[in-house]
């Protein structure tokens, strides 16, 4: 008997696991504390080396048919991190964190770096996935964290009013 408690457990701990990775990727906190803090420090512009950078966001949930019915139409962002004067972006910073506010609610992802041979060098491309299933037609405000490489120093840049766009 204990030896199937055990097995149990080990079973539905491995279940419990592989079913996480499904689902949400970063996490939703209901923090007016944070909202409060980003809004506070995030600039429509950030400047790194004298180069002035701006974010560019799509927000989408794919409902396209002929997906496995299984599969989830869970928050997607595309970022685009753009130099205002279309000079070539260097490679001194790193995109740590991306905040997609709700009201009080904080979507916290670390986006991925996308390479991508047709885009401009004056663009940086990053995307967070498996975000959560917020409804379409609504808007959101996106804060993105940006490191600067040489020196550690953190800013933020906010794309405000962003739509939760609905493919089909």
């Amino acid at each position: 008997m204990k030896i199937l408690l055990i097995l149990t457990t080990i079973v539905l701990l491995l279940f419990g696991n592989s079913c996480r990775k499904d689902k949400l990727d970063g996490e939703v906190l209901n923090n007016p504390a944070l909202v409060e803090e980003l809004y506070s420090k995030a600039k429509d512009t950030v400047v790194f080396n004298n180069q002035h950078l701006v974010p560019e966001t799509e927000l989408y949930r794919d409902f396209f048919p002929g997906k496995p019915t299984s599969s989830k139409t869970n928050l997607q962002v595309l970022l685009w991190l753009i130099s205002a004067d279309s000079s070539s972006i260097s490679g001194k910073y790193s995109v740590t964190k991306l905040y997609v506010i709700n009201n009080n609610d904080v979507w916290i992802s670390e986006p991925n770096e996308r390479n991508d041979d047709y885009l401009p060098d004056y663009k940086s491309h990053y995307v967070s996935i498996n975000g959560p299933q917020w409804n379409t037609g609504l808007k959101v405000d996106v804060v993105v964290a940006v490191s600067d490489i040489s020196n550690s120093k953190e800013l933020f840049m906010i794309a405000r009013d962003q739509t939760i766009e609905r493919i089909e």
